[in-house]
């Protein structure tokens, strides 16, 4: 929520809206944004929750704006969370707001709760399942945990161009794990001109994670019929370590 925030309006109510991102962030995606909120005035109810990672940037911050149907959105206010303040990565209350000109404009209400980050290291594939009558196909990766898209809860490998059937990805990527049970790896078919192509998708359970705190091996991938599709080369680690990465000569 939002208490007394600078009013912008002449007429009728604000339809404010957040933006939480990290400062001197160290790589795209670290934003969220809460849902504008219509006619919701300067005491704004958001019950917004996301997920960032954080990586050790200095401050949190979070920028209030005015959305507009006519013109470009009209920033009202901003406050930072500085993160050597938040102790144990647990914090709950009030950031202050100031206006462009540095004046009090308000304040939002704030809970902060640590989880697990996951690194998780995509070496190569093997004998992936290829679509393609002529040519090379263009795979790549998404990882993702079941359920609805979430920020911090996603990750996507580049598009290997002309790889074939036994790409190498060398990818490294992190997300936010919450308690979910299995993280899933789908692979896809990069196409130019039409939807891109599922082509299979391998399930790794938490457990083999959560137990030793890593999990590195070849993961079986199977098709929409539940036919095999080759296997991943992967490694997924608590808290950022592992990522060995694989070299091939031919």
């Amino acid at each position: 929520s939002a208490q007394n925030l600078k009013d912008v309006n002449w007429f009728g109510k604000m339809d404010p809206y957040v933006k939480v991102f990290f400062t001197e962030a160290k790589q795209p995606g670290k934003n969220a944004q809460t849902p504008e909120k219509h006619d919701a005035g300067t005491n704004p109810k958001f019950d917004f929750h996301t997920t960032l990672v954080w990586d050790g940037e200095p401050a949190l911050m979070f920028q209030v704006w005015e959305a507009n149907s006519v013109r470009s959105d009209t920033f009202i206010a901003s406050g930072q969370l500085p993160m050597g303040s938040v102790a144990n990565m647990q914090f709950q209350g009030e950031v202050p707001l100031q206006d462009a000109s540095g004046k009090s404009a308000g304040s939002v209400q704030v809970s902060l709760a640590s989880s697990t980050v996951l690194r998780i290291s995509i070496f190569k594939g093997t004998n992936l399942k290829d679509p393609n009558w002529f040519g090379k196909m263009d795979p790549y990766v998404k990882v993702e945990f079941p359920g609805p898209p979430m920020a911090g809860k996603f990750a996507k490998t580049h598009e290997m161009n002309d790889a074939g059937s036994n790409p190498i990805f060398n990818w490294t990527g992190q997300m936010v794990w919450d308690g979910e049970p299995e993280l899933v790896f789908n692979l896809w078919e990069k196409e130019s001109f039409s939807s891109d192509k599922f082509m299979g998708a391998g399930r790794l359970p938490m457990s083999a994670v959560a137990s030793a705190g890593k999990w590195a091996g070849d993961l079986q991938l199977v098709d929409a019929k539940g036919m095999p599709a080759g296997t991943l080369t992967a490694e997924v680690s608590r808290g950022g370590g592992g990522g060995a990465g694989y070299s091939e000569v031919p």
